[in-house]
């Protein structure tokens, strides 16, 4: 009898969770300054952790980087609408590099490729502005994010004043401009509409539809002027 329990105990226990590998290909955004500025060359191990659509951690392992851009990851739990994050250290076991993925369904037997941009931890990474050479420095744009992929860049003061004997930043007509970010492919598009009015220091919010999504616009201002001697900086 107790044999027979044990048998029947053993018959019904859980199966075991279904596993499949999936492929990840890696590029990275360009170096703004400091740091090396291939990622590729620079990271010696990376640590990937696979999140189901519940918060879960269901996978996380480090794996040797063999200064290869694409690279597979065996053995992840199936599941759909997961988030990969991959972290990318360099020889001396430093954290430099980072991606992170929303999105991803890891299913046995489907060929699953997921394209990662690596951006630079603690430092500075360019976006891909070769659909957007309009893109010029500004601050104090509006960033809103839009969904986990797109954020929409819009306005900024873009120009320097200093015929007054002020320092003030205006916004000139590339303050008008507005731009699409893809923080899943590290490309920034520009709108082919304009805003009435170029403006920086505004606030944003989203307002969405059934059928559409909306950005409305707050305030802001044409022009600041910088008194490093002030409180407050800027007037």
């Amino acid at each position: 009898m107790v044999v027979g329990a044990a048998l029947l105990s053993a018959g019904c226990g859980a199966e075991p969770q279904s596993v499949a590998p999936f492929g990840v290909a890696v590029g990275a955004l360009e170096q703004c300054s400091g740091g090396s500025p291939d990622a590729v060359a620079e990271i010696k191990r990376v640590q990937v952790t696979v999140t189901d659509s519940g918060g879960v951690d269901t996978f996380s392992e480090s794996l040797a980087f063999g200064n290869n851009s694409a690279f597979t990851v065996p053995d992840v739990p199936e599941g759909t609408n997961q988030e990969v994050t991959l972290l990318g250290f360099s020889e001396s076991d430093q954290l430099n590099w980072f991606a992170h993925r929303k999105g991803v369904t890891i299913e046995k037997g489907a060929s699953v490729d997921v394209p990662m941009i690596l951006s630079r931890f603690g430092g500075y990474s360019c976006p891909d502005t070769s659909e957007a050479a309009e893109y010029t420095n500004r601050i104090m744009p509006s960033v809103t994010q839009l969904s986990d992929k797109y954020f929409l860049i819009a306005g900024g003061l873009t120009n320097l004043d200093t015929a007054s004997g002020q320092t003030k930043f205006v916004s000139g007509d590339a303050g008008k401009k507005a731009f699409i970010y893809n923080s899943q492919t590290g490309a920034l598009k520009r709108l082919s509409t304009l805003m009435n009015v170029g403006r920086g220091a505004h606030a944003t919010i989203v307002v969405k539809t059934q059928t559409k999504t909306q950005v409305v616009m707050f305030g802001g201002t044409t022009a600041l002027v910088h008194n490093p001697n002030s409180a407050k900086k800027f007037g």
